[in-house]
C-alpha cells in the first residue's frame, strides 16, 4: 500500500512540474533580428554601352554585427536594356532580407537622332480600341516623359512617367512612383513581374502597365 501511495506521489509531483513549465513558457515568442541592408549608390543606375559597370554594393548588419550579403543577377554592359541585381542576407534564424537595384544600359550612339516625340493612339487593349492617347515628350536623346501611359484619358490617369530609349528600337520603364498609389513600371508581356526591354518601332509599341489602377493586358499604341 505504501508503495502505491509513494508512486502516486511521484506522478503528482511530475505532473505539477510539467504543468508549471508549460504555463511559464505559454505565450512567449523568440525575438529575431533581421539583417539591415544599406545600399551604396542609387537604386536606379545608368551605364553607357561598352563601359564598365562597377557595383557600389550593399552592406548588411545583424544586431550590430556584419552580415554576409549575396548578389544575384548580372549587368551586360554590351547590350542596351535594364538589369536587376538582388542583394540578399539571411539572419541566424533563417529569415531573409533583400533589396533590388536596377541598372539601365544605354547605347547613346544608337539613340542619337532618334525622336519618339508625338501622340500615340491606343488601338488595342484586350480588344480593338480607339480614341484614347498617350503623349511623348523628348527630354534628351535617351529620356522621354509619357503623359497618360495607359492611354485612359480620364480622371487621374493623365500623369507622366519617365521612359528611357536604350537603343534604336527598345525602351525601358523602370519602377517609379505611381500617383494612384504605390509604384508603376511597364513590361513587354502581361505576365512580366519586372521592367524589361520593350520594342518601339518609332511608330508603334506594346506594353503592359503594372501598377494600381491599371489592368495588365498589353496595350498597343500607334503614332498618330
Amino acid at each position: 500500500m505504501n508503495k502505491i501511495i509513494y508512486s502516486i506521489g511521484i506522478l503528482l509531483v511530475l505532473f505539477l512540474f510539467t504543468a508549471c513549465e508549460k504555463e511559464d513558457t505559454l505565450g512567449l515568442s523568440k525575438q529575431t533580428n533581421y539583417v539591415v541592408l544599406t545600399m551604396a549608390g542609387d537604386e536606379l543606375m545608368f551605364v553607357d554601352k561598352g563601359a564598365t559597370f562597377t557595383d557600389p554594393g550593399v552592406t548588411g548588419t545583424e544586431a550590430g554585427e556584419a552580415a554576409e550579403v549575396v548578389v544575384t543577377g548580372t549587368v551586360d554592359a554590351s547590350t542596351g536594356g535594364i538589369y536587376k541585381l538582388t542583394y540578399t542576407s539571411i539572419n541566424v534564424d533563417g529569415y531573409p532580407a533583400s533589396v533590388n537595384r536596377y541598372v539601365v544600359v544605354i547605347d547613346k550612339a544608337a539613340v542619337a537622332g532618334v525622336d519618339l516625340t508625338g501622340q500615340y493612339e491606343r488601338t488595342f487593349y484586350g480588344s480593338p480600341k480607339e480614341g484614347t492617347f498617350s503623349d511623348w515628350t523628348k527630354v534628351n536623346d535617351w529620356t522621354y516623359t509619357v503623359k497618360d501611359p495607359g492611354g485612359v484619358n480620364s480622371g487621374d490617369y493623365g500623369f507622366n512617367i519617365t521612359v528611357y530609349l536604350v537603343d534604336a528600337t527598345h525602351i525601358v520603364v523602370p519602377i517609379q512612383t505611381n500617383p494612384l498609389g504605390g509604384t508603376i513600371f511597364c513590361s513587354s508581356t502581361k505576365g512580366g513581374v519586372a521592367p524589361d526591354a520593350i520594342e518601339h518601332t518609332g511608330i508603334k509599341y506594346i506594353w503592359s502597365v503594372k501598377g494600381a489602377g491599371f489592368g495588365t493586358n498589353p496595350r498597343t499604341f500607334e503614332k498618330v
